[in-house]
């Protein structure tokens, strides 16, 4: 999944010279938290909630007026913005949102800013990519970290008509394993994961009994 795919084209912006109440005003009425700063389009900056509250708790609780009127928002906005191009991927713009910590990526092509993507896009997006919106049963395998592991967990998937609505892939714990996270469209799976534990395969959940922890 590309950022185009996501991303809110329709992207309210604020020029450099506008005050900090025209800005306020601005995220009030259209209810974001964010503002990126443009001039003829081309993005120079960007304005969150967070910037405002940060400039003075006058600012915050509005005692001054006059200051919120007087300060530009290019005396408080970021100028080093993180962006996403239309054609990077999800993951990509997920990486920079969670290693840079931003609540949202402008997105910008040709140095024109086209759309822009927040942490909930990504997380909504996220949620529908693994299938968390349907109805399904989740496994949880513990694999040798070698070439056709999943290929035949899935054949064996396969032989019980079951649809795999998604499959993750992640390092094990342990050397020379992975572990694979599978979704899948059905509610009874006991079947699946005797056939998957008959062929080796250690199975992590769902758990054959009740963990032993400590109280």
């Amino acid at each position: 999944m590309i950022v185009e795919n996501i991303m809110n084209s329709k992207v309210i912006t604020v020029h450099p010279d506008n005050s900090v109440a025209q800005a306020i005003d601005l995220m009030r009425d259209n209810n974001i938290r964010h503002l990126p700063v443009t001039t003829e389009g081309n993005l120079i900056g960007i304005i969150s909630d967070r910037d405002m509250r940060s400039v003075s708790p006058s600012i915050l609780t509005g005692d001054e007026p006059e200051l919120l009127i007087n300060t530009k928002v290019k005396d408080i906005m970021q100028k080093q913005v993180i962006t996403v191009h239309p054609l990077d991927f999800l993951e990509e713009a997920a990486r920079l949102i969670y290693e840079y910590k931003v609540g949202c990526l402008p997105v910008v092509s040709q140095e024109r800013v086209v759309g822009i993507i927040t942490e909930a896009d990504v997380l909504r997006s996220m949620v529908e990519w693994v299938g968390l919106l349907q109805p399904g049963a989740h496994l949880e395998l513990e694999l040798p970290n070698r070439p056709g592991m999943l290929a035949s967990v899935a054949g064996i998937v396969q032989r019980h008509g079951v649809n795999i609505i998604s499959a993750l892939l992640f390092p094990g714990k342990m050397d020379n394993t992975q572990t694979l996270i599978l979704r899948l469209k059905a509610l009874d799976i006991r079947m699946i994961i005797k056939d998957i534990e008959a062929e080796g395969h250690k199975v992590l959940w769902p758990l054959q009994r009740e963990p032993d922890y400590e109280r």
